[in-house]
């Protein structure tokens, strides 16, 4: 890329463009010439490939080779800007700053805005009503050393004190290479912006290796792009992490202290918000949080290079206050995106969303994300929803209302941003209109809710949405100003409707009797010349022309004055026709100049009303979503679950939200009972296939539907409030990351015994299943002793396992209860009865799965034979009848004890190698006492992996 000092040779418009790229090295710049924004070199390479356009030359470059150059129409920038943007590409727009009639030399450009996935607010670029978020991480990791903190930092409030007692144990190495027992936690700051909403929010947290809370948050907002703190970027396992989940990065640097940086940044949103202190939003201790919060603004400036005044405040958010769900669990309940192709087909939102408006849309997913843990809070929607679900007609006229409305979040923030236009003003209109009605029928609801179900939520929202009373005033400006079908541009005019502006009629009849003005004159001319074929004409680039073919030319007066040479003849003009051209021409450029006036005073007045129609649309999007879950509760049968602050889970016929709704079979429903005292953890045993683990997971999402404030596919329901929901279902690995799948089990499941607490819920799937059965069968039991005696009041607890070995443990932990699935079996047949009954079961019917499958049969056969056999062999063991034992062989095993003796010649080898003695010391300083189970097996399997490697070099 040539720099600005070596332009010498470059003409005046390839100048400007080289001053543009090198102001954004990083973006695709969209140079404005003329009717086309174009891009040259690299970018215009890039751009061609992408958009599957042309790649053509313009004059050389400074080494003297052709100049790459690739454009589009100015008009098309909406089709194509989002096909680049998708691709997660950056793109500087840059406009000319002046009208190029009035420019004196070179049109002056410079970069008005930088498009980037995170910072998008054109309509065509954001599709759909989810949020687009901007993310921003901070953190005190310091790759040079110990993390560091500030100091104001260091004296955290109370609740920031209690979550850090919460958070996790593991950490990685510097590197991040691998794991390692320990406290050392790193304290995040974490922010997300919607600049096509307004919607701003942060937090701050402790969290440690392998980073399951900054993991989960990502998962659970899904930012469109995040900004990273530059020394984060040194923390390889943290950036792995982020790439697992597709997140674009851009770094920026502290270039002064943390403390100093943080005072920076409260100014500047004290600055943004207008207020003195950010302690009322929630941010008292939180320096982390402020930083990122901060930055996220800077990012969202920088880019946009307007002032973002739709962005009107930014609120702290505590994850004491909502149920957790982390990642795995997101993932593995398909809250909002199902496990077959990542989609929402088959998913939790999918059921529930009977929405009518984008923002109901986006608070649905908002409440099914973060349920809450206030059994109060929980209830007050509960009863909202009850209440919709009792009074149909007036739930009807509600979603009817609702059904007109679009989405008035984001179109003033267009306004505010300055990217609207008339259409958008239109679709205010049409939405403030169904605002009178709204609140009439939520008044008469309430009216008629105050007496049967005391709905507090729903007479609090009524009580609010109340208050304003701007709508008519706004639907009526609109209405009179601007025209029903305007265009989509807002610089060719026909926007505003005649009989607002006098002067803008005045204009119009100036333009409009110009034409009947012109079909008189053409007229005149062909009688005074005798000229029958003459013709007057207009173009953009000659304006106003008489034309006369060649054969008549010899008729042409002497005050004609010729204009231009065609193929067939000559154009001329008149001082008559010039002057009435200036006329007409600058009529109609006055005329399209007031109707952008009286357009942007129109928005602005609207604008002024941005705080309003944003706590509007919040009240909005609130009945959308209750009238939605009363909705999904009569389509699907759902019941009103009781939340109470018990640990005690009971649900009758309860059933799986999302099976039920698309299995061929009727949905067989189980009941379940759950409490601290006899039936904390559910050792569950039964065949593949046979339904444990749908049980387990419709546990799971009625817990979510209901602290979401959902009714629940059950008969009944009473749940004690959870706080955190941990899963570890199916298998999958880490290839990329060097994890095989059951490292990636051992990773997930270490994460769950060292956060896990009284009040969550913990689903576990066959752990133990992917190593050797010895070792499988230990790790699963030393797990549901941890469990079950943790903090010696252990954690509610599903656990799925074919190890039946374990239903033995029924008899010596007092909370633990055998559950199986029950099946019917006829001979070689098998049916699956997919209900949940007391007891143990010590068959896991694989062969009988297998058959189903379509093994050949000779497989099968034979598998029954050989599982005859070894059934047999424990048989005969367990009666005594055997002298000698097979040699057994596991993981631990290096040689067979029976074999001819080499063993002593690799054991002599071993005893002299130097690792051996390292390990012989290692183990000496271990302090089992202090030592988890996880973290003894995790210590096992790394000597097992020593142990290999030796026996390989031998």
């Amino acid at each position: 890329m040539m720099k600005v000092d070596h332009m010498s040779q470059a003409t005046p418009a390839m100048q400007q463009y080289y001053a543009a790229k090198e102001e954004c090295p990083d973006a695709l710049v969209f140079f404005r010439m003329g009717d086309f924004y174009e891009s040259f070199g690299d970018d215009a390479k890039t751009i061609s490939r992408e958009l599957e356009i042309t790649l053509t030359n313009r004059g050389k470059s400074e080494d003297g080779k052709q100049m790459p150059l690739a454009g589009i129409p100015y008009h098309a920038i909406d089709n194509y800007l989002p096909r680049l943007i998708k691709k997660g590409y950056k793109v500087a727009i840059c406009e000319q700053l002046e009208d190029p009639k009035k420019a004196k030399g070179i049109v002056k450009r410079g970069i008005v805005r930088i498009v980037t996935p995170g910072t998008a607010i054109d309509s065509s670029i954001i599709t759909d009503a989810a949020n687009n978020y901007l993310m921003a991480l901070t953190s005190t990791f310091n790759p040079d050393g110990d993390s560091k903190k500030s100091k104001s930092n260091e004296s955290k409030s109370n609740e920031s004190k209690s979550n850090e007692s919460k958070s996790s144990k593991s950490k990685s190495d510097k590197s991040g290479a691998g794991l390692k027992a320990g406290n050392n936690e790193e304290t995040f700051g974490i922010s997300f912006l919607d600049i096509s909403t307004g919607e701003f929010f942060g937090s701050q947290f402790e969290d440690s290796a392998p980073y399951e809370k900054v993991i989960s948050e990502i998962a659970r907002y899904k930012p469109a792009e995040c900004i990273l703190q530059d020394t984060l970027a040194e923390n390889e396992l943290l950036m792995n992490r982020l790439a697992e989940n597709k997140v674009k990065i851009e770094t920026f640097s502290c270039a002064k202290s943390i403390s100093a940086e943080v005072e920076k940044c409260e100014s500047d949103l004290m600055k943004q918000f207008n207020v003195s202190t950010l302690e009322g939003m929630g941010f008292k201790g939180a320096d982390y949080a402020v930083l990122a919060c901060g930055k996220t603004l800077d990012y969202a400036l920088k880019t946009q290079m307007r002032a973002l005044e739709h962005i009107q405040t930014v609120q702290f958010y505590s994850m004491s206050k909502h149920l957790i769900l982390d990642s795995m669990t997101l993932r593995n309940l398909e809250i909002i995106k199902n496990t077959r192709d990542d989609g929402e087909n088959y998913s939790l939102i999918r059921v529930l969303d009977k929405t009518k408006t984008p923002m109901g849309s986006r608070l649905l997913r908002n409440w099914l994300l973060r349920p809450l843990v206030d059994s109060a809070e929980i209830t007050k929607r509960l009863n909202a929803v009850s209440a919709l679900k009792e009074n149909s007609l007036m739930r009807y006229d509600l979603r009817q209302h609702l059904t007109n409305i679009s989405d008035i979040e984001r179109l003033v923030s267009r306004m505010m941003y300055g990217n609207s236009n008339a259409r958008d003003l239109i679709s205010m209109r049409n939405s403030l209109a169904e605002l009178p009605g709204l609140c009439a029928v939520m008044k008469q609801m309430c009216e008629t809710d105050r007496t049967q179900t005391e709905s507090e939520l729903l007479a609090e929202i009524c009580d609010d949405i109340s208050q304003f009373d701007f709508a008519a005033e706004l639907s009526d400006l609109i209405s009179k100003t601007i025209s029903e079908e305007p265009p989509i541009t807002v610089r060719e005019g026909k926007m505003i409707k005649s009989g607002y502006s006098s002067e803008l009629d005045e204009l119009r009849s100036v333009s409009g009797d110009s034409k009947d003005w012109i079909a008189e004159f053409q007229t005149q001319q062909r009688e005074e010349t005798g000229i029958k074929n003459l013709k007057v004409g207009y173009n953009k680039v000659f304006g106003y022309f008489i034309e006369v073919t060649n054969a008549n030319k010899h008729l042409v007066p002497e005050n004609f004055i010729r204009k231009q040479t065609v193929a067939n003849g000559e154009r001329y003009f008149t001082p008559e026709l010039k002057e009435r051209e200036n006329l007409i021409l600058t009529a109609d450029d006055k005329s399209v100049a007031l109707e952008y006036e009286i357009f942007r005073e129109v928005t602005e007045h609207v604008s002024s009303y941005a705080k309003d129609i944003q706590s509007m649309a919040h009240l909005i999007g609130k009945i959308d979503v209750l009238c939605s879950f009363a909705e999904a509760a009569i389509e699907n049968n759902y019941i009103c679950p009781q939340l109470d602050d018990s640990l005690e889970i009971l649900i009758r016929d309860g059933r799986h939200p999302i099976v039920e709704k698309t299995t061929a079979e009727a949905f067989v429903p189980n009941d379940t009972e759950m409490d601290s005292t006899e039936n904390q953890f559910l050792l569950i045993t039964g065949p593949n296939m046979a339904g444990k683990s749908t049980y387990m997971r419709q546990i799971a999402m009625i817990v979510v539907m209901a602290q979401a404030g959902s009714f629940v596919p059950a008969g009944f329901a009473k749940i004690g409030v959870v706080d955190r929901i941990f899963t570890r279902i199916g298998a999958h690995d880490d290839l990329a990351g060097g994890k095989s799948t059951f490292m990636v089990e051992m990773v997930e499941l270490a994460n769950i015994l060292n956060n896990s607490g009284e009040r969550n819920l913990i689903l576990l799937d066959e752990i133990g299943r992917g190593t050797s059965t010895y070792d499988g069968y230990s790790i699963a039991k030393a797990v549901v002793e941890y469990i079950h005696n943790k903090d010696k009041k252990g954690v509610r607890t599903l656990f799925a396992t074919h190890y039946h070995q374990l239903t033995a443990l029924e008899n010596k932990l007092k909370r633990l209860k055998n559950f199986h699935i029950a099946v019917r079996e006829t001979g070689s047949d098998l049916v699956f009865l997919r209900k949940i009954v007391p007891g143990a079961t010590d068959k896991s019917y694989g062969i009988h799965v297998a058959r189903l499958a379509g093994v050949p049969e000779k497989v099968n056969e034979r598998a029954a034979e050989i599982l005859k056999e070894i059934e047999n062999e424990s048989l005969a063991e367990d009666e005594g009848r055997s002298k000698k034992r097979a040699a057994r062989y596991t993981q631990l095993l290096l040689f067979d004890p029976e074999s001819d003796g080499g063993e002593e010649r690799i054991v002599e080898k071993f005893i002299e190698h130097p690792e051996i003695e390292e390990l012989k010391s290692e183990f000496k300083d271990l302090d089992v006492n202090n030592m988890t189970p996880m973290q003894a097996l995790l210590k096992l399997e790394e000597v097992k992996e020593k142990l290999r490697r030796l026996e390989k070099e031998q």
